[in-house]
């Protein structure tokens, strides 16, 4: 155990659970021995380019990583960090609080979410040209066409994901995403994230919220993250309410990991992560778009 100079010991034993993304299948890893010092990575030393990495760059991408933890406290009941189930004097979790979880979320921060009533072209091109434009999330949305064609659809983006390294979701099918290898499903608000994990146990679970409120249960209830909407006036759903605006926003995201939904555009989604959002989705400004790489890139030039 490593102790900080002049203090004491301070390490967090935590099962660390992400997406492998690679050229051959996009999957969720457990790492039983990633350490964290006050919920900050503690990245080793890496050299690129024959050149040991600047400090300030290392700081950055650590930031970053840490921008997009979901922090979950589960696990059998007596577990706990340190010999014989009890909490050493260093760890911030008590000995019956179970192991700590680490769910990240796709990075860069952009979920694109799918209409094909929308859409100008076919799912598949579209989903292809945003991750051309750097886009690693994208979840189909498509609940109304038949399971047996949703499906194959499904297993088509997900084989599209896994050559650019990108994280493919559903909306609400469950044993889709379990047959086709998704990295992910949405469930709609009032699901319950927990049966979902049942059936998922490694994946990325995300559910929809209209209201603060909404969102903090979901949260509480295991949900990896929330999309909270809208935001903005939205095109797409004008049937949800009026825009919920960046303080509601803010006051969700004190909750746990917030996307937020309705209205994005390259124009305000950098507003969105100044309010506490961990990420921001789309769907119209990408289905509609006569380029949607060109509209992706300039959404995620806008996030930086």
């Amino acid at each position: 155990m490593r102790r900080r100079r002049g203090g004491t010991p301070h390490d967090l034993l935590v099962e660390f659970v992400g997406f492998a993304l690679d050229a051959a299948r996009v999957g969720v890893v457990a790492l039983p021995h990633v350490r964290l010092r006050r919920l900050a990575v503690r990245r080793a030393e890496t050299r690129r380019a024959g050149r040991r990495e600047r400090p300030h760059a290392r700081i950055a991408r650590s930031r970053r990583a840490l921008g997009h933890l979901r922090i979950r406290r589960g696990g059998a009941e007596g577990e706990g960090c340190g010999e014989n189930n009890k909490a050493d004097s260093h760890c911030d979790v008590p000995a019956d609080a179970g192991k700590v979880v680490l769910m990240i979320l796709p990075d860069p921060p952009l979920l694109v979410i799918s209409d094909r009533a929308q859409a100008r072209r076919p799912l598949t091109a579209i989903a292809e040209a945003a991750f051309r434009g750097g886009c690693r999330w994208f979840s189909l949305r498509e609940k109304d066409l038949p399971e047996g064609k949703r499906r194959a659809l499904l297993a088509a983006l997900v084989a599209l994901g896994r050559r650019f390294g990108a994280v493919v979701a559903v909306h609400e099918d469950v044993a889709a995403a379990a047959a086709t290898g998704a990295a992910g499903v949405h469930l709609p608000s009032g699901a319950d994230p927990a049966a979902a994990r049942a059936l998922l146990p490694g994946a990325l679970i995300g559910a929809s919220a209209h209201a603060v409120a909404e969102a903090e249960a979901l949260l509480r209830n295991g949900a990896d993250y929330v999309t909270l909407s809208p935001i903005f006036a939205s095109a797409s759903k004008p049937g949800y309410g009026p825009a919920l605006g960046c303080e509601s926003l803010a006051v969700a995201a004190g909750a746990g990991p917030v996307v937020a939904l309705g209205g994005i555009t390259a124009e305000n989604a950098a507003s969105c992560l100044a309010a506490g959002a961990r990420g921001v989705a789309v769907m119209g400004e990408v289905m509609r778009a006569a380029d949607p790489r060109l509209t992706v890139e300039r959404l995620l030039h806008s996030l930086i």
